[in-house]
């Protein structure tokens, strides 16, 4: 990297390079679970480390956060896979995207807490609900059936409209889509055969 500057942009929460290399390696292990525990070790290690040279690097609150969770997340998957409790694992991974992005917790990962923002969770199944939409046309009823027990929309209309705001917004880069980071492995996970909202619930 060449210097150019002794001030450097913050990331804006945005995840760093310990974020996109952990969210990239749990889509992967979503969609391969024939992935050895030493792999997934291998992973958690390599996670750590750029978490810790991020820190190095950091600059604002928002990167530290970033850093700090990717580490407590990276440490939840390797519990996981020496026998820890997968449950407590997906409620910290949930916590380490939101640390990065900013949303609601119970569990304190330092990150930033903004009123009015969906879960991690909810995102997931609204991207999923919009992946769905637009792959499955024919069965949009059943889809807005699932939508109504599962998150609570009440109407195919307004789950419509949900699918319209995504789509406006999802190549917008002042003001993304709250659902676009979810998009590609909800994608890898319907390839692999989850074509129902249950599925992802």
């Amino acid at each position: 990297m060449t210097p150019t500057s002794s001030k450097r942009q913050p990331n804006k929460g945005k995840p760093n390079r310990a974020g996109k290399y952990l969210l990239g390696a749990v889509r992967y292990l979503l969609t391969h679970p024939d992935v050895s525990k030493d792999e997934v070790i291998e992973i958690c290690r390599r996670a750590r480390e750029l978490a810790s040279q991020d820190l190095k690097d950091s600059q604002t609150e928002d990167e530290k956060r970033s850093g700090h969770a990717v580490i407590q997340a990276a440490e939840a998957l390797e519990k996981r896979e020496n026998g820890f409790d997968p449950a407590a694992f997906q409620d910290v991974f949930d916590g380490f995207v939101e640390a990065v992005h900013g949303g609601p917790r119970n569990v304190n990962l330092g990150g930033r807490r903004i009123t009015g923002k969906l879960s991690a969770k909810e995102c997931f199944l609204r991207a999923a609900a919009v992946v769905l939409w637009g792959k499955f046309r024919e069965e949009r009823d059943s889809l807005a059936a699932e939508a109504r027990q599962i998150l609570g929309i009440t109407s195919k209309e307004k789950l419509r409209r949900i699918v319209d705001n995504h789509d406006q917004r999802h190549k917008d880069d002042k003001r993304p889509s709250p659902l676009s980071e979810h998009i590609s492995s909800v994608e890898e996970l319907v390839e692999a055969g989850w074509h129902k909202l249950s599925d992802f619930a």
